[in-house]
């Protein structure tokens, strides 16, 4: 039968290995694509082209693996130190609510943002404006938040950056060695493509042979 193209790559790359195992195991085979340009040489070639692709292939799972690896461990730690720090602004608008200055200070006059880059930058004022702050620290204190907490939490925002700058190298690596693994991919198809149809018709009489490299 004729292989899928529109198949996972991986169910692709092993039709490919089986059929081209099979034309270097069959003398017979071997002989008669020859008369068609396919030599044992040209049939190295593709075999060349598939360890290539297949390398690729593998390093690029490994690379997609790690990268959602990477992002779990970001998007987790940034998700529980976000949860904090909602608990310690609730904490903060109970003890300032009616003090504006002083929640426009920490950064929680008004709603806390969700993106990213925004809630970070308010998180980093809302600790370091505490930390620095004397009668704010002691405010805190006495409501049950400990100097220990609030140092943990802006210790956390650090961690949180290095995660995310992790996260966005293994992001770029998988782009990187996916365009690598589609341009492999593309080569070795499109040479598998022709050697199909040369093959189709070099055993049009021989469908058993045909069978044997999986065509």
């Amino acid at each position: 039968m004729t292989p899928k193209f529109y198949k996972p790559q991986s169910v692709q790359l092993e039709i490919y290995r089986k059929a081209l195992e099979s034309v270097k195991n069959q003398k017979e085979i071997c002989q008669i694509i020859s008369d068609y340009g396919y030599t044992p040489e040209k049939i190295d070639e593709g075999v060349d082209l598939l360890v290539k692709t297949k390398s690729l292939y593998a390093f690029n799972a490994k690379e997609e693996y790690q990268c959602k690896r990477a992002k779990s461990m970001f998007k987790s730690t940034y998700d529980v130190q976000f949860t904090i720090f909602k608990s310690h602004v609730k904490k903060a608008v109970m003890i300032y609510g009616k003090e504006s200055a002083t929640c426009e200070i920490l950064g929680i006059s008004g709603p806390i943002p969700l993106s990213y880059k925004k809630s970070m930058n308010i998180m980093y004022r809302f600790y370091n404006n505490i930390l620095d702050s004397g009668d704010v620290l002691r405010d805190f204190i006495r409501s049950g938040i400990s100097h220990d907490t609030l140092s943990v939490a802006r210790q956390k925002l650090s961690e949180i950056e290095e995660l995310k700058s992790i996260y966005n190298a293994v992001k770029q690596n998988v782009v990187s060695t996916d365009d690598r693994k589609s341009e492999a991919f593309e080569s070795v198809k499109e040479w598998m493509q022709d050697f199909v149809s040369t093959s189709r018709v070099a055993l049009k009489d021989r469908k058993e042979l045909l069978e044997v490299i999986g065509f």
